[in-house]
This record gives structure tokens, sequence and C-alpha cells, in this order.
């Protein structure tokens, strides 16, 4: 399988605890919250996880892998990596595998009969929320077995015949891939950071007859939208940011269903100027920053919109809600007036705006006039979040 599959460089060095660290604290910590299994298709090969034997004092292997949900009734998700209509566009299937889950296992894992592509899987999910309505974790899920090898087809037409024309013929040998291993955090998420150049053209959404603003000429956000495509932005970008859990959090200081820092919080109506200010050189929240972040975050005094971070998680009285509202007003305003956005077309302004979320509306610009783009600190670039909702959207 072709190594380029996965960024070794978010695994390890400075990002190396973003994700192992995660897999480890949640994937492998036992169930604390209700699980929901669902079967699954793999959509890249088991990888063998070989340090974290050292963690768990197991005299076996780990092994992780990208799947997708397909049964029974999933939750949502990308666009399929799988279907055969990507067949020939390659670069986008890669974006949608690398939207999907990670799962790992969480027993002692033979590597002589590994999970391939294709192959079909039973997992589970955490969910918080009511059962009626539950809120997935869809970052992070736990393999429990496989069901079966399927080898998909090379065949066009056949699906999941793009990951063997993408990575090459399956094979089903004892793993035998070069081990991740996990260093020290640097302190320094700025490791992550990656730019390139892009064709925006190549992914810009097209303009569809059955997917139209409310309101083409609205100064709101919302208005724009509509209601039922507004609540549809938002539940797609909650479920990219967090599995849409209002209670979420990282390390990092970074809070809520959509993800936000204390900027972001400022710009909601949640916080006041004062308490960005004193952040002085840790606006960006980077790693070293920690400390002085939480710090204004667990001070009552420097929130207002709500009287702590446990109203705010609590939602009260749908502050995050109407904090989404206001922070995403700037920046509509903003790649409104600075002519960004198709507004003929509610795909495009969704994915700039998601856009913009994830990197700020500066680089978003960046992104679609100059054709160069900055990824965050995680190595995920505004172009994937670009796709993401456009494609999603309607």
């Amino acid at each position: 399988m072709a190594s380029e599959l996965y960024d070794y460089s978010g695994l390890t060095g400075g990002n190396s605890l973003d994700l192992l660290g995660h897999l480890i604290r949640w994937g492998m910590a036992g169930k604390k919250l209700r699980t929901t299994q669902f079967t699954a298709q793999a959509l890249t090969d088991g990888i063998e996880v070989g340090d974290l034997k050292t963690v768990f004092g197991s005299s076996q292997d780990r092994i992780m892998f990208k799947a997708r949900l397909i049964a029974p009734n999933p939750p949502y998700q990308p666009p399929d990596p799988c279907d055969p209509a990507y067949f020939n566009d390659v670069a986008y299937v890669y974006k949608l595998i690398s939207m999907h889950p990670w799962f790992v296992s969480i027993k002692d894992t033979s590597v002589t009969s590994p999970v391939t592509r294709g192959d079909l899987i039973l997992v589970e999910l955490e969910a918080r929320g009511p059962k009626s309505k539950p809120k997935f974790n869809m970052k992070y899920g736990r393999f429990i077995k496989l069901l079966s090898v399927e080898d998909p087809s090379p065949e066009e037409e056949e699906r999941c015949a793009v990951l063997i024309k993408m990575f090459g013929k399956i094979n089903h040998d004892p793993l035998e891939i070069r081990k991740m291993k996990i260093e020290v955090d640097s302190g320094h998420r700025t490791k992550g950071v990656r730019q390139r150049t892009i064709i925006f053209n190549n992914i810009k959404h097209d303009a569809s007859p059955s997917c139209v603003p409310a309101n083409r000429n609205a100064k709101n956000v919302k208005d724009y939208f509509g209601k039922d495509l507004w609540e549809k932005y938002k539940d797609i970008l909650g479920a990219r940011e967090s599995g849409n859990d209002e209670k979420a959090y990282n390390e990092f200081g970074y809070l809520g269903r959509w993800q936000f820092g204390i900027e972001a919080m400022v710009d909601g109506d949640v916080m006041p100027r004062s308490s960005l200010d004193k952040l002085g050189g840790c606006k960006n929240q980077r790693s070293s920053c920690k400390k002085k972040v939480w710090e204004v975050i667990d001070e009552p005094s420097n929130w207002s919109g709500v009287a702590s971070k446990k109203e705010w998680f609590a939602n009260k009285g749908g502050i995050q809600d109407t904090a989404m509202l206001k922070y995403t007003q700037i920046r509509f305003a903003w790649l409104k007036a600075n002519g960004v956005l198709d507004l003929d077309n509610p795909k495009d302004v969704a994915g700039m705006l998601a856009a913009s979320h994830l990197i700020g509306f500066k680089r978003a610009k960046k992104m679609k006039k100059n054709n160069t783009e900055t990824s965050d600190a995680y190595g995920t670039f505004p172009s994937d979040y670009y796709t993401l909702l456009g494609a999603k959207l309607c």
C-alpha cells in the first residue's frame, strides 16, 4: 500500500500527541459513554501502531485505520469515497478519506490477518445526548472485529475500485508496515502548519438550480441561507468540528460544538475584548500558551454572554447558537464585501464560510483568489472544509 496514504508528520514529533494521544486516552480508556455499534467499510489498510504496546504493557499490537459507517442508520458523514463516480478524481477521494473517523483496536490484535481496504468490520462509536437524537463522536471509534474480507474489484464501475487505483493491489500478508514512533510533544503546534498551491477552479462547487439562496441580497447570513440551509450548515460544520457535541473541548482551549477559541468568543459576544487582550502574545492559542489560555477560560469574570464556561458547555439560553450566528455574520459580511462569495451559489458560500471558520477569512480569500492555502496546526487545509461543506449542503 502506498506509504503516502498516511501523513506521518502528524504522528511523530510535535503533533504526535494530537492524534495518538487522543487515541490512547479515549480509544483504550474503556467505555465512559453509551455506545452504538455499526457495520463499517475500511477505507485504508490497517496500520500497526507498534509503540502503543509500550504504553499499555501489551505483548501484541494495536491497529488503526479509516472507515465509513454503512449500517444500521449511520449518522451524517462526508461523501462516500468508494462511490464509483469519484473513480477519476483521486485528489478528491484523498480528501474524503481524511474526513472519515479513525478506528483503533481495543484489544490485542493479531496482525497476521489484517484489516484491508474494502473489508466489512464491526465498530462502535460513543454518543451523547438523547437516544432519540444522539450526537456521535465522529473523530475516533473502536474496532471490534473483522466481519468479512471483500477484496474490491479494480474495475472502474465497481464499489471501492478507486482504493485499488490509488494504492495498488491488496495483499493479506502479515503487516510489514513501518511503525509510528511516539515522541515527546515539542510544545509548538506550528510544526503541523503546511502550505501548498492549488487550482481553486478545480474544486469550486458548481451552481445547481435545486440549491439556491433564500435571499441573495440579504445582509444577514441566516436570511441569505434561509432557516433550513442555515441549520444544515451548522450541523455539517458541527459534525466536522466536534461530532455536534456542545461539551466538546480540546487541550488548547477550543470549546463547544463549533470549537470556539477565545477570539471567536469575542466575535460571538461571549467574552469581552479584554479577555483576548489578556492573552498577550498567545492570541493564536498555540501549545506553549495552554496554561495562560485556560486561566482566561476558567475565570468567570472573563465571560460576558454567560457567567462561566459551565454555562457555555450547557448551551444556556442557546448561547452557542447565538454566538455562532454573530461569529459567522462577521465572516459573511467581510467575504461578501471583498467579492469572494458567489452569492448565486449557496454551496460556494457555505464552503467559503467553513474555510474561514478553520483558518480565518483573509486566508480563505487567499485560497480562492491566489490559489495558495495554509493549513491549520493539525495540517487540515481550508480547501478540505470548502469541499466538505459545499458538497453536503444541498
